[in-house]
């Protein structure tokens, strides 16, 4: 691969702490027709080729509109060290943050592929600077997230703050930079004009969730998450449908997305403890849960008021996001002690289980494509689980576009036939 592609680092620099208080500006949330097969950022879910954040669009819902039959791998790019996080695509480039696994090297950052492999552009942060989170791509910007050990730019007495970052995607020059004081900041949701961060605290209830202008990165508005913040878990992303904000930490809340107020509040929902691979999923009217620390119970809630729909207890602790189907549901289980782990499929209307794989190499965030379920570097049949074919190495943290499934982990792979 070329090595004379683009270096940047901090080109646009523009920073500000972000700050309690702050008038609401409201994004004002687009308006979309009412269908079971559209999200409020406009994502079709039976169609769409792109994979421009996690789990494929605002409301968290996993489902690609296509992936590959076989584990032919027709390029890779890394295998140098770093972890490579879940990749965004958007047309012919995708976008992936990496950082390193030796504890005594601070590289971290962004980098532009082609769809055929080839390096577009690289963006390297400063050493104080690690990006911890996937990327995200919307209106020509790349956002990403991580944290920082400069803590001169908050008033705050902790150690670190978080960051959000948001890139030229064309040129990988940053654009803007905004820091929240707190322990860091994990993947960004980018949907309607707007990009929402959430920055757990250094003390347990200290978590606050922030909304951004996504074109100028101006503070919208902010929700301390009180009783369900948390420093003993990472923060899970957001999910956001038909205007409507879901956050979870040691609860769940579902807030207006142009202004930031409740519209309702799980708090007697404790035992959630959410981290950054268990982000809410919200379709046709409910929103999908799972506890992320010891508690073993998936909650279907309604979206409109967030009154339990049913529960699913699996004896394991802690639940992926959800890949979600007008009839399905499929989420991962990961056991702290004893219990299995593995990928089930469950109904939408009651929960009831369909099948259970455990022999799956990870247990991600599943992701349905129109042959498979991808769970990690799995492919397994929709109908029994069974696994169908697995791509070699080390991958977890993947996407889907188009035909190719895009495997990170030690490093990037496209997996799929030419």
């Amino acid at each position: 691969m070329p090595d004379d592609a683009p270096l940047t680092r901090r080109t646009v620099l523009q920073t500000s702490c972000a700050a309690a208080g702050i008038a609401v500006l409201g994004s004002g949330a687009a308006s979309l027709p009412e269908s079971d097969e559209t999200t409020s950022d406009g994502t079709d879910l039976a169609t769409t080729t792109d994979w421009p954040q996690l789990q494929g669009n605002a409301a968290k819902t996993g489902v690609a509109g296509g992936g590959p039959a076989s584990a032919t791998v027709r390029w890779e790019h890394g295998a140098d060290g770093r972890e490579y996080h879940q990749p965004a695509v958007r047309g012919d480039s995708l976008y992936v943050s990496y950082a390193s696994d030796d504890p005594g090297d601070t590289a971290s950052g962004v980098v532009a592929l082609t769809t055929d492999g080839q390096r577009r552009w690289a963006f390297e942060t400063e050493p104080d600077t690690e990006l911890l989170s996937d990327t995200a791509v919307g209106d020509g910007l790349v956002f990403v997230a991580g944290q920082s050990s400069d803590a001169s730019e908050c008033d705050t007495s902790t150690d670190n703050v978080g960051v959000l970052l948001a890139l030229d995607a064309e040129t990988g020059e940053e654009v803007y930079r905004r820091v929240v004081a707190g322990w860091f900041a994990d993947t960004p949701t980018v949907a309607d004009g707007s990009v929402y961060v959430v920055v757990p605290g250094q003390t347990q209830g200290d978590g606050t969730l922030v909304a951004f202008d996504a074109e100028t990165g101006e503070e919208q508005w902010r929700y301390n998450t009180g009783p369900y913040g948390s420093s003993s878990y990472t923060a899970p992303p957001v999910a956001v449908d038909d205007g409507i904000v879901y956050v979870a930490a040691m609860g769940m809340a579902a807030l207006d997305a142009e202004t930031g107020s409740v519209v309702w509040e799980r708090g007697d929902i404790d035992s959630l403890k959410s981290h950054s691979d268990n982000a809410p999923a919200v379709r046709d009217g409910t929103v999908y849960i799972g506890t992320g620390g010891y508690g073993g119970t998936l909650y279907a809630l309604s979206a409109k008021d967030g009154s339990t729909e049913w529960t699913f207890e699996s004896g394991s602790e802690q639940f992926s996001s959800a890949a979600i189907t007008s009839e399905t549901v499929y989420v991962s289980v990961t056991a702290i002690d004893d219990p299995p782990e593995g990928t089930y499929a469950l109904s939408t209307e009651d929960g009831s289980e369909q099948w259970f794989q455990t022999d799956v190499a990870v247990t991600e965030a599943p992701i349905r494509g129109d042959q498979y379920l991808y769970a990690g570097r799995d492919a397994l049949a929709v109908e029994d689980g069974s696994i169908a074919w697995s791509v070699e190495g080390e991958h977890e943290n993947t996407a889907v576009a188009g035909d190719t499934l895009y495997p990170g982990g030690e490093s990037v792979v496209a997996v799929g036939e030419e």
